[in-house]
């Protein structure tokens, strides 16, 4: 979370950390992260039902917001300014992924419709 402080440049209205603790060595950590992002003004929801707990959250959301997802193991190495990614993004798109790239590495790579300077997939 510090990474995302520290490195990554969009506009946010709020984080919410869906979080489930599978045991108490992960519920002590959880407790650290909660009191070290407190002035973060994180929200922090304890997991009940993942997938019911996610669709209240998105529920809640403006009709026109955007939502991102992330997982524990997300890090921004570096400086991450996605104004230009969010002006792009229309109700035509369903996401968007920070690690397609141009030089995709896969066996199999997907197809990409190149829109300059970004691809969206076919």
């Amino acid at each position: 979370m510090q990474s995302l402080r520290d490195h990554f440049n969009a506009p946010c209205t709020g984080i919410t950390v869906l979080y489930r603790a599978t045991s108490p060595a992960f519920a002590a950590g959880y407790e650290l992260a909660r009191g070290e992002t407190a002035a973060d003004g994180l929200r922090w929801q304890q997991e009940q039902s993942f997938r019911g707990d996610v669709a209240a959250l998105c529920s809640r959301l403006d009709d026109e917001a955007l939502a991102m997802f992330l997982v524990d193991d997300d890090i921004v190495h570096r400086e991450a300014p996605l104004g230009g990614v969010l002006g792009a993004f229309t109700k035509n798109h369903l996401f968007v992924s920070l690690r397609a790239s141009r030089a995709y590495g896969c066996d199999t790579p997907p197809e990409f419709i190149v829109a300059d300077p970004y691809l969206e997939w076919k």
